[in-house]
């Protein structure tokens, strides 16, 4: 059950620009639930069964909306 201080929300067109600010996150030290980190989201899952779970696991959720 890991814990998380931010859930990231975005729009798949807008990814280059989120994984940008997904860096600057983590390298302040920010634990991030980020679907395109695999042990958040391991490829090929059923990523419904982890949005939930990861939502509830997380401190904030920051939404992009491009």
């Amino acid at each position: 059950s890991e814990e998380y201080d931010v859930f990231i929300c975005y729009n798949r067109d807008d990814g280059e620009k989120v994984e940008r600010i997904v860096g600057l996150l983590r390298a302040e030290g920010f634990r991030l639930f980020y679907d395109r980190d695999p042990n958040c989201f391991p490829p090929g899952e059923k990523w419904l069964e982890y949005i939930g779970p990861g939502m509830r696991a997380s401190r904030a959720c920051l939404v992009f909306l491009g």
